[in-house]
């Protein structure tokens, strides 16, 4: 009877976190979905729900409500775009392979958080520092070419008055030349 308390206590307390997982993923506005191994969906919160336009995704694939999958550098982590109300959008999404405690099935748990923004903004930067760089170079070719031209002119003029220095002059055009 002791062994049936705990399991029950377990029971209740693994319902609980689970709620309170979904009221935090609901308010961060997270894409949370289960599917089953052939990768039909059998549970979706309701940002999913709201960001595909899709009502009931139970037993379809991501691909058949529209999600483009692409492979991201890390295992199961993919950049998911979405055609959403709000326009296109760029989710990062992961999957873990998780044991369904209701069914002792293996499900595919996933969560997805929207990344537009911090993408957008990373173009920006990318494209500043770029611009930056750019500015950087074309800066140092024309330092390059005005000393060049300055240089030349300055060389002949200092010639041209070491070779005058060096005849007869009055001391009023060596005051002059000096």
């Amino acid at each position: 009877q002791a062994s049936m308390q705990h399991a029950n206590l377990l029971d209740a307390r693994h319902r609980q976190n689970a709620a309170l997982m979904a009221e935090i993923h609901e308010a961060m506005g997270d894409i949370v979905v289960t599917r089953d191994m052939d990768r039909r969906i059998v549970n979706a919160n309701a940002a999913f729900c709201e960001m595909t336009g899709c009502a009931e995704p139970f037993g379809k694939t991501c691909e058949e409500i529209g999600i483009a999958f692409r492979p991201g550098g890390k295992a199961h982590c993919y950049d998911v775009e979405i055609a959403t109300p709000y326009g296109q959008r760029i989710f990062t999404w992961h999957d873990v392979v998780a044991n369904d405690p209701a069914s002792s099935r293996l499900v595919i748990s996933s969560l997805a958080r929207d990344v537009t923004d911090e993408r957008a903004a990373l173009r920006t930067r990318e494209d500043a520092r770029l611009r930056a760089e750019n500015a950087n170079a074309a800066k140092g070719r024309l330092l390059a070419t005005v000393s060049h031209e300055i240089r030349l002119p300055l060389s002949g003029i200092l010639g041209m008055n070491h070779l005058l220095s060096q005849t007869k002059l009055t001391q009023e055009q060596r005051n002059y030349l000096d």
